[in-house]
């Protein structure tokens, strides 16, 4: 279906856009009969204007159910991102680092950090480094 509109979405657009150019360019041309300029406004009218728009409509559309689509995704994808972390904490008793929710959730270092250092301060969690000078975040279970 998504084929479908945006196929006909550029073929809209392809068509009307060419009407309105090609009309606009003979109305502008001083060769051009007075008969043939009311075709030419009536074609602009009742092809190239509803083509364009229609067109326009359809892509305007599927931007948005795109835009639908990511916003879906990133809210599953931090669904389980938390789902993870929730995870590793419980089975290291409130204590995780970046490396652990990196590799349980397979994300890459900056995005564990911010991840962590958010839930850092909404749970308001302490932090532990190790004599190695690894940093652990301790939440209270």
């Amino acid at each position: 279906m998504k084929l479908f509109k945006t196929s006909a979405a550029a073929l809209l657009l392809t068509f009307g856009l060419s009407i309105l150019v090609i009309a606009d360019r003979k109305l502008d041309n001083e060769h051009t009969p007075a008969s043939d300029r009311e075709e030419l406004k009536a074609t602009i009218v009742i092809f190239g204007l509803p083509m364009t728009v229609l067109g326009s409509i359809l892509g305007v559309s599927l931007y948005r159910e795109g835009k639908e689509s990511q916003l879906k995704q990133i809210e599953g994808d931090r669904r389980q991102i938390q789902e993870q972390f929730y995870q590793v904490l419980q089975a290291n008793h409130g204590r995780i680092s970046i490396m652990q929710l990196a590799m349980a959730a397979k994300l890459p270092g900056r995005e564990a950090k911010a991840f962590l250092d958010e839930r850092a301060k909404e749970f308001n969690a302490n932090f532990e480094v190790t004599p190695e000078g690894d940093i652990y975040y301790k939440f209270d279970l």
